[in-house]
């Protein structure tokens, strides 16, 4: 076979492999996957005559919202033979075509004129070893060993991360192939619009799925322009039916206070909105728990096809009681700022701390920290209102600080030059002996005390202004 041969089969097989763009290297099989994730596209109007809508964004946005929560994605038989038949057809065009590429290689090293014979002859043994790797690879898979496995049958199902942030994904603009492996999206949703003049739309919505590299449903239906959401639920239904492929059990919960832990039979359940599914007919054991409430379990019976939803409410833990007094009595009570009441009052401890609040007309708001438990007294005193509030006695109080803090800083400088001058008049005094200089120095000395005076009289007076200051500020 010369090369030209050569290079056409190569050249037959790498056009093959490129059709199959998704194909394993080398024959090499897929790594197991784990998850499943559905991407939601923005819709796109039926035609270029069709006047923009807002349904574009905001049924695709429906439709997500209503699938935060997902049953887990099982695999059909006949998806899963057709998947892995995909992937084993791509695993041997991509072996073949690996093959003629050593085939070609081995009759580029024929036919190199430069080499001497001992070097060609060694060339042509190592693309030859090249070529035997190559056909071995083949033959395996010809002979249905070293072809891919089929996947799990059933994988954890989520959106498109972009989801979480508020996003859609783009309309696609190439391949539905494409689109689909940009998003990291095993199951592409895509949707056009074609709405009328009567204030409604015919909505179609199709399924691409990665896997199998074709559309796998097509749903439609006629929705109110100004009110698509139960058209979206319906649709938000069909995806989370053909997401589970089988029957299901659906229990929506919803539990109070909102932050407790929640199991069900043993597993914590995750999500802030919790759903959970079963696949058999079984009785579900929840569990509920959350500091300062007592804990709870409930026990439901569910089967396949069953859609149901679940309160469940925890009760307080009373770990003691608070007796409240106030000073004016009746001042107004809010706890975690719900009104209780009047003082006098009684509440009741749970084991987490609370804000209490009081007030009263003509006073000054108060609120302080609830202990968690035990039987306590707690007298609240209200001061009568100033007008000023707390920000305005801070800022009252700073400003007779630092005045204060002024004055006593302009004694300092005055203090200190008097007292130098009298140093000097007695310096000159003791040298001298002159009248004139007695009298210098004994006026001086005055000045100096009377300046020291004022100096401390000022600094006492400042310490009352900041220690008002610091208490005002805490």
């Amino acid at each position: 076979m010369g090369r030209a041969a050569f290079s056409a089969v190569g050249l037959s097989l790498l056009g093959c492999a490129y059709l199959f763009s998704q194909s394993p290297s080398q024959g090499a099989a897929p790594a197991t996957p784990t998850t499943w994730t559905i991407g939601i596209a923005r819709f796109a109007l039926a035609s270029e005559s069709d006047r923009p809508s807002l349904l574009q964004e905001t049924f695709a946005r429906l439709v997500a919202s209503d699938l935060v929560s997902l049953p887990a994605r099982a695999i059909p038989a006949a998806t899963a033979r057709e998947s892995v038949g995909r992937l084993a057809a791509q695993a041997k065009i991509g072996a073949g075509a690996d093959l003629a590429a050593k085939l070609d290689a081995r009759a580029d090293s024929f036919l190199q004129p430069s080499l001497d014979s001992a070097a060609r002859a060694a060339a042509e043994d190592a693309a030859q070893a090249q070529v035997e790797i190559a056909e071995q690879k083949l033959s395996s898979l010809e002979a249905g060993t070293g072809l891919p496995q089929p996947a799990p049958g059933e994988l954890r199902a989520k959106l498109w991360d972009g989801f979480a942030k508020g996003l859609l994904l783009d309309p696609p603009s190439g391949t539905l192939a494409q689109a689909a492996k940009a998003a990291g999206a095993d199951l592409l949703v895509t949707g056009e619009i074609a709405p009328d003049d009567a204030g409604y739309a015919l909505v179609t919505v199709r399924g691409y799925d990665a896997a199998l590299d074709r559309e796998v449903f097509l749903w439609k239906c006629h929705c109110a322009v100004d009110d698509p959401g139960p058209e979206a639920a319906d649709i938000a239904k069909k995806l989370e039916d053909w997401t589970a492929g089988r029957d299901f059990a659906r229990v929506e919960l919803s539990i109070s206070p909102a932050e407790a832990e929640l199991w069900v039979d043993g597993e914590r359940l995750e999500g802030t909105v919790p759903v959970f599914y079963a696949y058999s007919p079984t009785t579900l054991r929840f569990d509920l728990a959350e500091a300062g409430y007592a804990k709870k379990h409930v026990d439901l019976e569910v089967a396949p096809g069953d859609r149901k939803t679940l309160e469940i409410t925890l009760d307080p833990v009373v770990a003691g009681q608070a007796s409240i007094s106030s000073d004016p009595p009746g001042a107004k009570l809010s706890l975690d700022s719900v009104p209780i009441g009047a003082a006098p009052a009684e509440v009741e401890l749970d084991g987490s701390r609370r804000i209490l609040t009081a007030s009263a007309k003509g006073f000054e708001g108060q609120s302080l920290v609830l202990p968690p438990s035990g039987d306590q007294d707690v007298a609240i005193k209200l001061l009568p209102s100033d007008g000023l509030g707390p920000g305005g006695r801070i800022g009252k109080a700073k400003d007779d600080f630092y005045r204060s803090l002024g004055w006593f800083a302009l004694t300092i400088p005055v203090t200190s030059l008097l007292a130098g001058i009298y140093g000097d008049y007695s310096d000159a005094y003791d040298r001298s002996g002159s009248s004139v200089l007695y009298v210098s120095r004994n006026s001086s000395l005055i000045a100096a005390w009377a300046a020291g005076a004022a100096c401390a009289t000022t600094f006492v007076f400042m310490i009352p202004k900041l220690i008002k200051y610091l208490d005002s500020a805490h």
